[in-house]
């Protein structure tokens, strides 16, 4: 049976701004509580485990309608879910921006090394579970424990599964992304990894200094991320 993809408004006030926040493996909304919005509406996807893109692109199409400007933020597997989307989806952004995460998400080189993430799903249970999110977090651990996801670990499994079975989906299009943004103590995704890939697709990039997978305490509103990106224009790639 087909799934609907999962959504849910952080911020809707009826704004002229629209962020649509592609979120990572795992999460729900629970641990962005703490980022604030300026004046923008934000609009979160998450559990990647629906089952047709087509239907997914088709109610994303009607949730964007009315705003005059739209930004894309994508983050970890979110990134390669972004890249998943037809061009004339992408060319209704104005802003789009990689978060630790890369087209090859499940790859030694590019990516999750393969056996990391097969391990990972073979052998998951709550306490696994929770020795990840630590190691995605480092230094913010405590903070993002006390504002986990309330995701089932069954469902967190079948999305894991589903990333699994789309290992060999591997996009490489540079036109998708205006930059990545490269914590520097990534832990989940190699920040190493990360740099090769976007370096291959010709994509700027801009390193986020003492940082973990898990940015987002470091930043009090989603329009930083934004700022991030459009004052990296003049940044070199790396």
């Amino acid at each position: 049976m087909e799934k609907s993809f999962q959504h849910q408004w952080l911020y809707k006030n009826h704004q002229e701004h629209l962020i649509v926040f592609l979120c990572g493996w795992g999460q729900d909304a629970i641990p962005f509580q703490s980022l604030d919005s300026k004046g923008t509406d934000v609009l979160m996807i998450y559990d990647y485990t629906f089952t047709d893109i087509n239907t997914f692109q088709d109610e994303l199409t009607i949730l964007l309608e009315g705003y005059t400007q739209r930004s894309l933020i994508a983050w970890s597997m979110g990134v390669w879910v972004g890249m998943q989307l037809s061009k004339e989806l992408l060319d209704i952004f104005q802003h789009k921006i990689a978060i630790n995460g890369t087209g090859a998400p499940i790859h030694d080189e590019w990516g999750i090394p393969v056996s990391i993430f097969e391990g990972t799903t073979s052998h998951f249970s709550v306490s696994n579970r929770h020795k990840f999110f630590r190691r995605m977090c480092g230094t913010s651990f405590q903070q993002f424990t006390a504002n986990a996801p309330e995701r089932s670990l069954e469902n967190q499994l079948e999305e894991l599964h589903y990333f699994l079975d789309k290992k060999s989906s591997i996009s490489t299009s540079k036109d998708v992304y205006d930059i990545a943004l490269i914590s520097d103590k990534d832990l989940i995704f190699p920040t190493g990894n990360q740099q090769a890939y976007w370096e291959h697709i010709g994509t700027k990039t801009l390193p986020i200094q003492q940082s973990s997978h898990f940015p987002f305490y470091q930043w009090k509103y989603w329009e930083d991320i934004l700022t991030l990106s459009t004052t990296a224009h003049d940044h070199p790639a790396h």
